[in-house]
């Protein structure tokens, strides 16, 4: 039986003429949850993880509709809002009690002169330990994780229980980059860190032997990471103005591990999300 494929970063939204969106924040692309579903169907994909839009902000509605009607289909990880203070926290609170298995820390939306392991950080890492199973963290550090990595590790010596996970290669572009130590550091000294390998087309850049170095990047990655504390993801719909689209995410692993070891592509390409989120599509 071929191992199923899950797809743990996807993002959906309403077209603009169904939903008021601020200025600038009207999406590049379609992004409709039917037109997820159509795209995973046509590329054998079983599941996805729906992360919160950005464009969307702290507005919940949409992704918990497709949730909803897609149960067995979209696991949630919602949008924190540390702006808001102790009403953040407790908004968040209320997602993880619903549909929402997790949350992303994004520092960008941390008030000025206040960083993620602050006050309002610590209380929403409590929220995601109090969860039964303890709800997931992922840090989107978009600038450089240079910029944020004292504070996750802050974050993650208080509350070693929550599952922590570094979105697209922690925006490191090849293996030179300075902060692909400080990725791999993390995941010498904490166990409950796992990387996506995901949004290839965001990080991949030019080598001089033509190869693909996020090819490289995963290779150094399973050295520290082990087969089971890397998952990939797509970044859909944003990965459909990429050349190749959708389907090549799909395949990007195929071709990267290839035939050489099926159960590392396995574990990455969905078993090892299964893990991370027990019960989360029913699977026992």
């Amino acid at each position: 039986m071929r191992a199923s494929i899950i797809d743990a970063h996807v993002h959906v939204w309403p077209s603009a003429e169904d939903f008021a969106y601020e200025d600038g924040k009207a999406p590049p692309v379609p992004g409709a949850a039917n037109e997820l579903i159509a795209a995973m169907d046509a590329n054998g994909v079983r599941a996805a993880m729906i992360v919160q839009p950005i464009n969307l902000g702290f507005d919940h509605t949409y992704v918990e509709r497709a949730l909803e009607t897609h149960a067995n289909r979209f696991v949630g990880m919602c949008l924190a809002n540390p702006s808001a203070g102790d009403a953040g926290v407790e908004a968040l609170e209320k997602l993880l009690a619903g549909r929402f298995r997790g949350v992303r820390f994004n520092p960008g939306l941390w008030p000025n002169g206040k960083g993620m392991d602050g006050e309002i950080g610590r209380k929403m890492m409590r929220a995601c330990a109090a969860r039964t199973p303890p709800a997931v963290v992922g840090f989107m550090c978009f600038n450089g994780l240079d910029l944020h990595v004292d504070e996750i590790r802050a974050l993650l010596k208080a509350e070693p229980t929550v599952p922590v996970l570094i979105d697209h290669f922690g925006f490191t572009k090849g293996v030179d980059d300075p902060n692909f130590e400080l990725l791999q550091a993390l995941g010498r000294d904490f166990p409950q860190v796992s990387v996506k390998v995901s949004a290839h087309f965001r990080v991949r850049i030019e080598t001089s032997d033509g190869g693909d170095s996020t090819a490289t990047q995963l290779r150094e990655l399973v050295k520290v990471f082990g087969p089971h504390r890397l998952i990939w993801g797509s970044d859909y719909p944003f990965v459909t103005a990429e050349e190749g689209g959708y389907a090549d995410a799909v395949r990007v692993l195929e071709r990267q591990i290839g035939d050489d070891d099926p159960a590392l592509l396995a574990n990455i390409r969905g078993d090892n999300f299964l893990r991370l989120f027990p019960g989360a599509l029913g699977e026992a």
